[in-house]
């Protein structure tokens, strides 16, 4: 390797690095706790679309029978197979609820169904597996001044025994962050549809991709956005859990539809999120070209740099997040992340054609 081939990496290392450090210190430091502090005065509709998941919704009634400022729920049956049980109306009589079939294929078609059925202006989404981590995760997203009309929730996963657990919660809080950081910064660029909460207005189904069967909430809020104020709720009063994918394929093939759906995002989105996880890439791929030339001090000065700025921000939203658990492991499952990002992104050229 060449003098200017080991001083090209060296430049292209600390600008990757500074790149990380304004990031982490930047942007992610200022996601914090927040709640809402006005009343109780919104009218919410929570719409749930079901694809073969009604013993999941069965198993959880308690949960979403007990919701506390939730007025309405919807389900909208999506083509399951054996369609809707006959007894599912039957265990829901101690709230209002009704049962639909979507009119169309697909998520994006049966969240079109189920709003205009919607008696209220403010939809409340999430996804059949999903739970409530209390009955005031109605009233906490719904806190929100009426002029923020997109308010954007944490999901977070059930902590299981495991490394792909870890891995899998790791990830979830990076995008966590990214997303709410960006609020932060007035760069609003996706939602996620198991907690997610918006004004009826702000639907359109002509901002959605109707050419793939994926991303609704992701492609909603990307490009409504810049129309409708948002915000977020991070209290764990308003999380929502769901269960972890039990296996890396599994998982790989869910993280593919995400990946694929952010080559729709507009364009100032797609760069606040390149620049991010191509330094992230880009610290990696130095750092180890420097321990290969033998840079020894140069590359330990720039781990260690990149790395204590993530671990005293991390530690902190760690504990905001629920997730202080993933500290002591943070090295490991940051490598992986890298890891994983290089093996996603030569799927980016082949999006995926199915659910």
């Amino acid at each position: 390797m060449t003098q200017l081939m080991i001083l090209s990496i060296k430049i292209i290392a600390v600008l990757v690095v500074l790149l990380q450090i304004l990031y982490w210190n930047v942007i992610f430091r200022k996601v914090k706790e927040k709640k809402g502090a006005y009343p109780k005065e919104k009218k919410v509709t929570l719409i749930i679309c079901v694809k073969n998941d009604w013993n999941k919704i069965k198993a959880n009634q308690l949960q979403f029978n007990n919701l506390q400022g939730v007025d309405e729920i919807i389900f909208i049956d999506d083509h399951s197979i054996g369609g809707i049980p006959s007894d599912f109306e039957e265990i829901w009589q101690n709230k209002i609820s009704k049962v639909f079939p979507n009119k169309g294929t697909g998520k994006k078609f049966a969240l079109e169904t189920g709003i205009k059925l919607a008696q209220n202006d403010w939809i409340l989404l999430t996804d059949a597996d999903c739970i409530p981590a209390t009955s005031s995760w109605g009233i906490e997203m719904a806190a929100f001044d009426p002029k923020k009309e997109i308010i954007l929730g944490h999901a977070p996963y059930f902590k299981k025994k495991g490394l792909l657990n870890q891995f899998i919660r790791y990830e979830n809080i990076i995008n966590a962050l990214t997303s709410f950081g960006g609020i932060e910064i007035g760069m609003t660029y996706n939602g996620v549809g198991r907690n997610l909460l918006y004004h009826k207005s702000v639907f359109d189904v002509n901002s959605v991709d109707l050419s793939i069967p994926y991303g609704d909430d992701d492609l909603l809020v990307n490009k409504k956005a810049k129309d409708h104020s948002s915000d977020y709720c991070l209290t764990a009063e308003a999380f929502i859990y769901t269960e972890a994918k039990k296996s890396y394929k599994e998982y790989f093939l869910q993280k593919w539809r995400h990946y694929a759906t952010s080559g729709k995002y507009t364009i100032s989105s797609q760069i606040y999120l390149i620049i991010y996880f191509m330094s992230m890439i880009g610290f990696y791929f130095t750092v180890i070209s420097l321990l290969f030339a033998k840079e020894y001090v140069w590359a330990s000065l720039l781990y260690a740099g990149r790395m204590t700025s993530l671990f005293l921000v991390l530690e902190k939203k760690l504990k905001l997040f629920r997730e202080k658990d993933l500290l002591p492991a943070f090295i490991f499952l940051d490598a992986f992340y890298g890891i994983h990002l290089l093996l996603q992104m030569p799927l980016l050229l082949f999006p995926k054609k199915t659910w």
